[in-house]
């Protein structure tokens, strides 16, 4: 059967678009998610540069990027905030610091507004959202199918761990996005061989480094563009271009170069040797079968069938890019990185898996490599079909989840939950300890429940309010027995039962978002309500 492939492509764009739409919708749809740990840390950066006018953030834990984002954002939202006082100024002068200065101490505490908190949150959602079409642009300069562009593209935007990340004001999503604009210019470079696109390479390099540091290893990508060029030229104008990058966006590691170096200093013995409360992991072996584990049953989906399903995708695209002749082209500009990141971050002590994030745009290539080769090859128009089909089910219910997601959020109101407690109990047939404030809560406890609270040496389960043990976030002593560290980065021991269910708190179980109810049973529950230590 003769297919129209003009209509077929427009098809495919029009998913994409409406996925992408979707995406931005639930994902701005949620963001009043509550606080974040590293949010308020930026955002106070942006308030000093405000008040005081040095654009700087005094701190380098992370790189400027974040910071320079917030700050860029602060501009419009405070002229609009104060237009009737600055409408003379805004004419008067084009001088950032000038303009800042004038902005002063009686607007700084404005960026300390819920609102300015959110408007940044959709930015960040917006900039992360790149991701898809960084992706899919990289794949036309692959010369894959449309379609093949448009699964690779989806991978991302149906990925749960992408959408929840997006909505943090954080470095992670954004390195993601500017990960994927790397691999697009280093694959058009590959493609030219001239000095102009390695050095845009290089700048696009230098950017990741400067929203994180361990983005360094990105370095590999440039270098492994085929260009007529030696390789020792290469090799200084990818140091060279990716440096100054750096230096223009992070001007604190030449102006504060002693508490630049000590800020370094700390991170990089917070991960390989202090560890990060119940994210410490042991490093070697054991960090990295989890980071396999998360990666192959947790990154694309939620769902554990469809996470294998891709993730063997994933690895038939990868073989497919090493063997075959329309792909190997790419192999070392999309090949090498996964795996030395997975490596380097194995040796360290710290398990924080939106570290990890910047691995799936590759990931996305290998989906969309192996989904070309099978259309390449199959040459029945019905099983492509079917095949097509199959995989816009597999994304269309990870998308669902999604959905899910925001239904969630409508179910903040507490009056709601105790059906829903009542109802998992029974279902289950637990025998759960309900801790003193979920009894109040719920008003449990008043003769006419259809649940009761069992004692902790009875119960097989524990029903807590999110951030009744403020002791997992504790960082000192979490060498002590018993191990908290068992209590994260274990799939299946969390269960949210009332309440938002926007993030992973296998993952994240700290987390600081709003109420929600949430059950652990053994034996996690009996670590989880182990005797409280002394802080150290």
């Amino acid at each position: 059967m003769k297919i129209n492939r003009s209509k077929s492509d427009k098809a495919w764009a029009t998913l994409l678009f409406l996925a992408l739409i979707f995406f931005l919708y639930c994902s701005i749809s949620t963001i009043n998610f509550g606080n974040h740990w590293d949010e308020m840390r930026i955002i106070n950066s942006v308030r000093d540069s405000v008040e005081t006018g040095i654009l700087l953030p005094r701190w380098y834990n992370y790189p400027s990027f974040s910071y320079l984002v917030g700050l860029l954002a602060s501009l419009p939202y405070l002229i609009f905030k104060n237009l009737d006082k600055l409408s003379n100024l805004i004419y008067s002068t084009t001088d950032i610091k000038l303009l800042m200065m004038a902005l002063g101490k009686e607007s700084a505490y404005l960026i300390l507004e819920n609102n300015f908190k959110l408007v940044l949150r959709v930015i960040f959602i917006t900039l992360s959202s790149l991701t898809a079409i960084f992706t899919f642009l990289s794949l036309r300069e692959m010369k894959l199918s449309v379609p093949s562009r448009v699964i690779g593209s989806l991978v991302i935007l149906s990925s749960f761990q992408f959408f929840y990340h997006s909505r943090w004001i954080a470095p992670d999503v954004l390195l993601v996005s500017a990960s994927a604009m790397l691999i697009l210019s280093c694959i058009n470079s590959q493609n030219k061989k001239n000095l102009l696109s390695l050095r845009i390479s290089a700048v696009c390099a230098g950017l990741c480094i400067a929203i994180k540091y361990q983005a360094g290893i990105l370095l590999i990508l440039p270098l492994c563009t085929g260009s007529n060029v030696p390789f020792k030229t290469k090799l200084v104008n990818t140091i060279f271009f990716s440096t100054a990058t750096f230096v223009v966006i992070t001007p604190g590691a030449v102006i504060e170069p002693i508490h630049f170096i000590i800020n370094i200093i700390y991170e990089i013995r917070h991960y390989s040797v202090d560890g990060h409360g119940v994210n410490t992991i042991q490093k070697g072996g054991e960090h990295l079968l989890r980071i396999l584990d998360f990666i192959f049953i947790r990154l694309f989906s939620k769902n554990i069938i469809i996470s294998i399903l891709l993730s063997l995708f994933c690895v038939s695209g990868f073989i497919l890019s090493l063997i075959n002749i329309k792909y190997k082209i790419y192999r070392k500009i999309i090949c090498i990185f996964p795996i030395v990141y997975i490596f380097y971050f194995s040796s360290q002590s710290v398990m924080n898996i939106r570290n990890y994030l910047v691995i799936l745009p590759f990931f996305a290539l290998y989906v969309a490599i192996f989904f070309d080769y099978l259309s390449i090859s199959i040459k029945s128009f019905f099983i492509k079909l079917i095949i097509s089909l199959f995989f816009i089910l597999i994304f269309s219910i990870n998308l669902y989840s999604i959905y899910n997601v925001l239904n969630s959020f409508n179910y903040v109101e507490t009056n709601l939950w105790k059906k829903e407690v009542e109802k998992y109990v029974l279902i289950n047939k637990l025998k759960p300890y309900i801790t003193p404030k979920v009894k109040d809560l719920l008003g449990i406890g008043s003769g006419n429940d259809s649940i009761v609270s069992h004692s902790l040496t009875e119960a097989d389960s524990v029903i807590y309010l999110l951030g009744e043990y403020p002791e997992m976030g504790h960082w000192a002593g979490y060498k002590k027995e018993p191990y908290l560290g068992n209590l994260a980065n274990y799939r299946g021991i969390y269960k949210v039962i009332a309440g938002p269910d926007d993030v992973d708190l296998d993952y994240y179980p700290t987390w600081d978002g709003l109420d929600r109810i949430v059950v652990v049973t053994n034996p996690y529950m009996s670590l989880l309500t182990s005797k409280k230590r002394e802080h150290d």
